[in-house]
């Protein structure tokens, strides 16, 4: 950006500075959660809606990036299973070990929003970064009749 007008030159090249600082600000914009990969056998669990009324509930989990390293934020979204008033009063527990560090740890979630527990439909896990793998476990009167489902993923 060459000028002809000294006296102003000092000016502009400040004011083009301070633009492309705050150009790059926005174009760099906060962090969002990605999806972590997750390679899982779903918790398998048999659900009653009433007498006669019964269902197979898979629990899946899903794993996002967190806002720090080594963090990552858990759920299982029920999907269209949340129908079910089997499955809408279930919840979903992830027991985990880093086998990078042995960190343990674990999260229960709710699969479907809008229910009357207090249990969130997300929270947030501090596995620290490394290889993990765990246990999926369908809880809130699983009973006898859920298989265990385990997963692993790696965070960054």
């Amino acid at each position: 950006m060459a000028l002809i007008i000294r006296k102003g030159r000092v000016t502009v090249l400040a004011g083009a500075a301070a633009t492309a600082t705050l150009l790059a600000g926005m174009a760099a914009g906060t962090a969002q959660a990605a999806v972590i990969g997750v390679q899982q056998v779903p918790a398998t669990g048999i659900v009653a809606n009433s007498f006669g009324d019964w269902r197979l509930y898979t629990a899946s989990i899903r794993i996002d990036t967190g806002s720090e390293r080594g963090e990552v934020k858990l759920s299982a979204p029920g999907g269209a299973q949340c129908s079910s008033y089997g499955v809408s009063s279930k919840t979903v527990r992830f027991d985990y070990t880093n086998v990078t560090t042995g960190k343990t740890g674990s999260g229960t979630v709710k699969p479907c929003s809008g229910t009357v527990s207090s249990v969130p439909t997300s929270v947030v896990l501090h596995p620290g970064s490394g290889q993990v793998i765990g246990t999926i476990n369908i809880s809130a009167e699983g009973g006898p009749w859920q298989i265990p489902g385990g997963a692993t993923f790696t965070v960054g």
